[in-house]
């Protein structure tokens, strides 16, 4: 995603932070990233590492290659089972930045049902962890190219992370809703410009493919964490 690593970039030289990218072609073979990853973990200049990746069949195979002490994003095996279990350290997930937002704008999960729609870039599944462990009713639907009308009606929370959806002239929204948009694809049903919104959406996030503007505070913070975590072990 060209967009983020522009913000990231901009984001490191504001904080005087050295920062790279390592790019590939969709079609390259795991063991060239896998490699490069390895080269480093292996590499004590580097502090930390974020994968972002549109292929969601590799997550697991690259998140498991990450070090455990270079994962920013908490997605690394060990990491991401502190988080589903609620007991995670420091590191801030995806999606814990519009949790922070939506608390700031005074709106708490604590009861709201939220729906869930696909999962294609595996932002909408970690984010619905973050409403659980918020105290929220959660509903996750993986049938991602119809609607599930029934219980549209009914959510305060929306997030929507697959591109396959049909029009959606005619349903019903509660009004009020909240909605997340993780779409990679901002044609179609939910247009961005809020003079094209459904009149019930009270609030649009738009973080296509998972990545917000919040995104590189995010990672900046989790990345300074591990810092000082790693420069107070060897003190």
């Amino acid at each position: 995603n060209a967009h983020i690593h522009v913000l990231q970039a901009e984001a490191c030289r504001i904080t005087g932070v050295f920062h790279q990218v390592h790019v590939f072609p969709q079609l390259c073979e795991s063991q060239s990233i896998l490699q490069t990853l390895a080269d480093l973990n292996a590499d004590p200049t580097i502090t930390g590492i974020a994968i972002h990746t549109r292929l969601s069949t590799r997550v697991s195979e690259l998140t498991a290659a990450l070090a455990p002490g270079k994962d920013v994003d908490g997605v690394q095996p060990l990491h991401l089972g502190r988080f589903l279990t609620n007991k995670r350290l420091w590191r801030l997930p995806r999606g814990a930045d519009i949790v922070k937002l939506l608390k700031r704008a005074g709106t708490s999960l604590e009861g709201m049902r939220v729906i869930c729609i696909g999962n294609a870039s595996g932002f909408a599944g970690i984010l619905t962890w973050l409403c659980l462990h918020e105290n929220a009713t959660v509903s996750a639907w993986r049938a991602p190219t119809t609607w599930p009308l029934n219980m549209l009606q009914h959510g305060d929370v929306l997030i929507i992370d697959t591109d396959d959806l049909p029009a959606m002239d005619g349903v019903a929204l509660k009004p009020g809703v909240i909605v997340v948009d993780a779409r990679n694809q901002p044609d179609g049903w939910l247009p961005r410009r809020p003079e094209d919104l459904p009149q019930e959406v009270a609030l649009l996030i738009p973080v296509p493919e998972g990545i917000g503007p919040t995104t590189p505070a995010r990672r900046l913070a989790s990345l300074v964490a591990m810092y000082r975590t790693s420069a107070s072990v060897s003190l």
